[in-house]
């Protein structure tokens, strides 16, 4: 799992932030299964959004989550 965080909620687009995090990713094979942004401009009320699951961008919740095998 990636986690990004946000602080500028006026400059940023997170279409173009998972972009971004696609290209600096490509050709890794430790790609991780999912990216999160989080988005903290607001000091008491987070965003969160699941950028990307397990290869599909912006994953509804109907997407299947897949769970670490221990």
């Amino acid at each position: 799992m990636l986690v990004l965080e946000n602080g500028d909620m006026a400059l940023s687009n997170h279409v173009v932030i998972l972009e971004a995090a696609e290209y600096a990713l490509a050709g890794r094979l430790d790609q991780p299964d999912e990216i999160w942004l989080v988005d903290t401009t607001i000091e008491n009320e987070w965003t969160v959004i699941c950028l990307m699951r397990d290869g599909v961008p912006f994953p509804d919740d109907e997407t299947p989550i897949s769970l670490p095998r221990f």
